[in-house]
């Protein structure tokens, strides 16, 4: 069976950032320096790694297409055998790209090339410096949590030392996309779920969509609280989640408090629509908020 076979499975992982390392190799001498770079890992069906590396590609190119290997490349067999190359981009008289690829023997050398910050460690190690703090000694760039969640590493890029663009979590027994957030400046915009394919799991098929949020700042619901007080919840999102079978279960606007488990602590507000797995639906209105 072939990756693309294998509903759900993690088979491309890459971050990207501006290049400052690497450079092209042109015909008379000079250098030309492309804009972009990324670290990318690949996998196996079972998620052994099997080849890592940089690409690089400049502005106005699609990384899907026009990028290209370069620096350091690891490749894994399906024993974990690692075979260590070194790739050098060429431009010839005509323009022409060209891959230089260089076999290196001693591991000593790829201690000293392959490393640009902190190891990361295990089966999700990157060639770039994670886990950093600014100036200001707020949160960075990429962080990768392996010990807040049993069985997930959690990746999520910092700015200001708030959430700031891609964040996702991986089951590492299933090697399974468990679920993805896009923040700007700490507030969530877009929250997916999947069902991660866990045994016995009767959520439907691996790698499909159980969940979903599209989130904003709160101005229209007022929730009652049990104790008859009205407040405002920072955030609302409209939710949406899905039968095994792929249909709308349910979906509806849902607020929370900021610093409040969005998960646990919520109300449901207005109108909410419910289907069963025949896709006939049920009409309820939450005026007060429920919780």
């Amino acid at each position: 069976m072939s990756r693309e076979d294998v509903p759900g499975k993690l088979d491309y992982i890459s971050f990207s950032s501006i290049n400052k390392e690497f450079y092209f190799h042109k015909h008379d001498g000079s250098l030309q320096r492309p804009y972009y770079k990324s670290y990318e890992k690949s996998f196996y069906p079972d998620g052994q790694v099997s080849s890592e590396g940089y690409l690089v590609w400049d502005k106005g190119w699609s990384p899907e297409i026009d990028s290209f290997h370069s620096g350091v490349r690891k490749s894994y067999d399906k024993e974990g055998n690692v075979k260590v190359s070194n790739v050098r981009v060429t431009i010839d008289e005509s323009g022409s790209f060209d891959e230089e690829w260089e076999d290196i023997e001693d591991s000593s050398i790829v201690s000293v090339t392959d490393t640009l910050g902190q190891d990361a460690g295990g089966m999700f190690d990157f060639g770039m410096e994670i886990n950093r703090y600014d100036h200001k000694g707020l949160k960075d760039g990429l962080w990768i949590d392996y010990s807040t969640v049993p069985d997930h590493t959690i990746y999520t890029y910092y700015k200001n030392g708030n959430r700031d663009g891609l964040s996702f979590s991986v089951r590492l027994s299933t090697n399974t996309l468990d679920w993805i957030d896009y923040s700007i400046n700490g507030d969530p915009k877009v929250i997916i779920f999947f069902n991660t394919g866990v045994p016995d799991s009767t959520l439907g098929t691996p790698g499909t969509i159980l969940m979903m949020y599209f989130c904003s700042i709160n101005t229209t619901y007022k929730v009652k609280k049990p104790d008859g007080s009205v407040i405002l919840p920072y955030y609302k999102a409209y939710y949406k989640d899905f039968h095994p079978n792929g249909l709308i279960k349910s979906e509806g606007f849902t607020v929370w408090e900021k610093n409040a488990d969005m998960l646990t602590d919520y109300w449901d507000c207005g109108e909410w629509k419910y289907y069963d797995e025949e896709g006939k639906v049920t009409i309820r209105n939450y005026p007060d908020g429920r919780h």
